[in-house]
């Protein structure tokens, strides 16, 4: 079972970095989520059921959906602490207007995609940019496992992936991986390796010239991902976790690109969860209209409709639990700050109770309230009490305003239904 820390303090660093992120608005803290998850306990169980199937060489692909402002990047980034936690390697990105499942043959959204989750690549220690530190530590225990020559490195190297000839393109990665390990062994600074690595690379000259044959193309990007789940295995690592945000926007599209999308995810569904790829799980987090929209979510593609009509709904935090995750930012800040605030529980539960009743709130909740607590928490620690129905006043504010900026308008996407 996977543990919170709800009930100590992180380190002062990270306090701060918790409470400028929720002060910020910014409740997808990427360092000490695990010390503010309040009623996340089912998906967190869930989800410790996906990293056990993954390191047993299996996997599953699942949906989170919910309303606006109800935590899902929250959520994923808990999700992505306890997954590196665990050893395991993971890879996040959002979908965007540049950034899709499957692009078109001239702007490569796919690609970009692709080259978003290598370029977020995390591992325990390191949060974000961990793809060739990946690398670079599986050369060092290459080379102290052997003799140290690149001779002996390679063939152990090849060795310990022998069992992995038959995936996508693994002879292109294999001869990348040897280049990039010729350039850590002559300590090279600029790395031409990555290029392949980040699809960089358009011909299959400049891929010749890295070490393969071909180059990483629009159309397999997610074929690659299997290729990677296997040799972080073989580098050590449990499995390869990849988490994709605001799936949503898929919805904005043009209907051609839509259902091009659409099925494109449904072979990866299949592919995960019908056990053609192994050490892989994929975590997809959307907007409620992603399945429930008629015309432009996922009911407009039948065979997707009846694989995401299982997908986790994600309800707000009830009361009791923003009680407790404001009680617990009030410790944070007293921590941090060394002070005492003489807030009793009592203050915290009126301030949530006002907020949900004088604003009429049923979504955009945890955002605002939490952002408005750490300003009301910082501004009586310099001596600046307002007193809470300010704040209470600025809660709903902050919830228009979101609510408005969240509600998308027609850009000029929607052209052809």
């Amino acid at each position: 079972m996977i543990e919170y820390r709800k009930d100590s303090m992180p380190k002062k660093s990270v306090a701060m970095k918790i409470l400028s992120a929720y002060g910020g608005g910014v409740t997808n803290v990427t360092e000490g989520v695990e010390y503010t998850a309040f009623g996340r306990d089912m998906e967190v169980l869930k989800f410790d059921q996906t990293l056990k199937m993954t390191a047993n060489s299996s996997g599953r692909m699942e949906v989170y959906v919910g309303p606006y402002g109800v935590g899902k990047s929250f959520i994923l980034a808990l999700f992505q602490n306890l997954a590196i936690k665990k050893g395991f390697v993971v890879m996040t990105a959002e979908i965007s207007r540049d950034k899709w499942f499957a692009g078109t043959t001239y702007d490569r959204q796919g690609l970009h995609l692709y080259r978003e989750l290598i370029k977020n690549t995390a591992i325990k220690g390191k949060t974000s940019s961990a793809f060739d530190l990946i690398l670079q530590k599986w050369y060092e225990n290459l080379r102290d496992s052997t003799s140290g020559t690149l001779q002996d490195i390679f063939s152990e190297f090849d060795r310990t992936t022998s069992d992995c000839k038959d995936l996508p393109m693994y002879d292109d990665i294999r001869g990348a991986i040897q280049t990039r390990f010729k350039e850590i062994n002559a300590d090279v600074d600029h790395s031409e390796a990555m290029g392949f690595f980040m699809a960089n690379i358009t011909k299959k000259s400049d891929a010749e010239a890295v070490g393969a044959k071909d180059y990483i193309r629009e159309s397999g990007w997610f074929d690659i991902l299997n290729t990677w789940s296997h040799l972080f295995v073989k580098a050590g690592y449990k499995g390869l976790i990849v988490m994709v945000d605001q799936v949503d926007y898929l919805t904005n599209l043009q209907k051609v690109n839509r259902q091009q999308n659409y099925e494109f995810l449904l072979s990866m569904w299949n592919a995960v969860n019908q056990g053609r790829t192994e050490y892989l799980s994929v975590c997809l987090f959307a907007a409620d209209k992603l399945v429930d929209d008629e015309r432009r979510g996922t009911q407009m593609y039948g065979a997707l409709d009846d694989r995401f009509a299982n997908a986790t709904r994600l309800d707000i935090l009830p009361p009791s639990q923003l009680v407790g995750l404001l009680k617990k930012l009030k410790e944070i800040h007293e921590f941090a700050y060394n002070w005492e605030s003489q807030i009793s529980d009592d203050d915290i539960t009126s301030f949530v109770n006002a907020s949900l009743e004088n604003n009429s709130m049923s979504s955009n909740c945890v955002r605002p309230i939490s952002m408005k607590w750490v300003a009301l928490l910082n501004d009586k620690q310099i001596g600046n009490d307002h007193g809470m129905n300010e704040y209470v006043e600025a809660v709903g504010q902050e919830a228009e305003r979101e609510s408005a900026e969240e509600t998308p308008e027609d850009s000029g996407e929607f052209l052809d239904d």
